[in-house]
């Protein structure tokens, strides 16, 4: 097939999956988009539009969905595949998901239920890959050796400027929820207590309060909830680590109070996805994997990179790693930052059995997430 692979976000899947649609056979033209708005933007729109009909392509595919995309593929005739890697997805609405020409495949299957539930038959689940023959041509390196890393995000949270304005009766309900949920992993919680009657009250208490340009809705509510436990989570768990290891967070900006929350953690600059963070996890004896809240069920693309770098992996608890992996056997989760401390120490104790659980959770990815298995799917029932 003649294929067009746009990049609208900077994925950090896109060369990957790239280089496995090559592979495959396929014949491959790689174009940016950034559009000013993922619904309409007239030019955009008009560009790709003109780009597919002179490229004569049989298939345009991304990482992410983008429905501005889906609306120009539906007005062309041409199918869109789209593999959605965050969760859950920035979707607002469900306008243009349901183009005749879609095919949208979710790595989480919670995602995948849940527009499947909701009516529409273009979704599919595909958990995501890895290429294990990159990151075997990295090897470990001396300026990254660390007892326990961490490289992600730590989600400096909106929630408390939204609770601002909140009814005490609503503060009280959001920390109530905060509270058990943070207890709880692989459970979820938001979807249960935050509806939109909730967050119809809380916007006519910012109305009381004549606060007029915050109109927050459920999704916003849950993701801002999911957004502060992660950042909780994280907090609490290299604070601890710390204490007992040298342990290193790699990660973007973040400001001088989260700074001053991670009392010992050795603070680095952020590292490049492709060249530095698989020397990371090579160097690191153990890997952090706190998986933020709001993905509910999924295996996240940090995980299957940490495995993929046969390396060793502390991750909390996700369904579908006990799925897919034998807990204590191929993939080690906790449940509570407690039982991460002491997993830590006894992993730390037996380091031969680390590098084996290890071993065996590389073989795993190597051999059922590789992305020439994951590309087969995408495209094998287009038409």
């Amino acid at each position: 097939m003649n294929i067009l692979v746009y990049d609208f976000l900077g994925s950090f899947i896109q060369k990957d999956l790239t280089e496995a649609v090559r592979a495959a056979g396929h014949k491959v033209k790689e174009a940016v988009i950034r559009p000013l708005d993922k619904y309409s933007d007239e030019k955009t729109e008009k560009d790709v539009c003109a780009e597919i009909k002179s490229g004569g392509f049989d298939l345009v595919l991304t990482t992410n969905f983008l429905p501005l995309l889906a609306k120009v593929c539906n007005k062309v005739s041409v199918p869109y595949v789209s593999w959605v890697y965050d969760s859950p997805p920035e979707l607002p609405t469900l306008q243009y998901m349901d183009c005749p020409g879609n095919r949208i495949y979710f790595f989480s299957r919670h995602d995948h239920e849940t527009y499947k539930n909701m009516g529409l038959e273009s979704v599919y689940y595909l958990p995501l890959a890895v290429n294990t023959e990159r990151l075997d041509r990295c090897r470990a390196d001396k300026r990254f050796e660390a007892d326990v890393s961490f490289v992600g995000k730590m989600y400096e949270p909106v929630l408390p400027t939204l609770k601002s304005c909140m009814s005490e009766y609503q503060k009280g309900y959001i920390e109530a929820v905060v509270n058990v949920q943070e207890k709880l992993y692989g459970v979820d919680l938001f979807n249960m207590m935050i509806d939109e009657n909730f967050a119809d009250s809380v916007c006519k208490e910012y109305k009381s309060r004549g606060v007029k340009d915050i109109e927050p809705n459920a999704r916003q509510l849950r993701w801002a909830v999911a957004e502060y436990v992660s950042c909780l989570d994280r907090i609490n768990l290299l604070n601890v680590m710390s204490e007992r290891y040298d342990t290193r967070l790699y990660t973007g900006s973040i400001s001088d109070a989260m700074r001053s929350n991670l009392r010992k953690v050795d603070v680095r600059e952020p590292i490049d996805y492709l060249t530095e963070m698989p020397l990371v996890f090579k160097s690191t004896d153990i890997n952090l994997c706190p998986i933020i809240r709001a993905n509910v069920t999924g295996i996240p693309l940090r995980a299957l990179d940490i495995m993929g770098c046969n390396a060793f992996m502390i991750s909390s608890y996700q369904p579908e790693l006990a799925e897919y992996f034998v807990p204590g056997e191929e993939v080690v989760m906790y449940a509570s930052i407690e039982e991460a401390v002491e997993l830590a120490d006894y992993y730390f104790k037996h380091e031969e059995e680390r590098k084996q659980i290890a071993k065996r959770a590389y073989e795993i990815v190597r051999k059922n997430f590789n992305y020439a298995g994951r590309v087969g799917k995408l495209l094998s029932d287009v038409k």
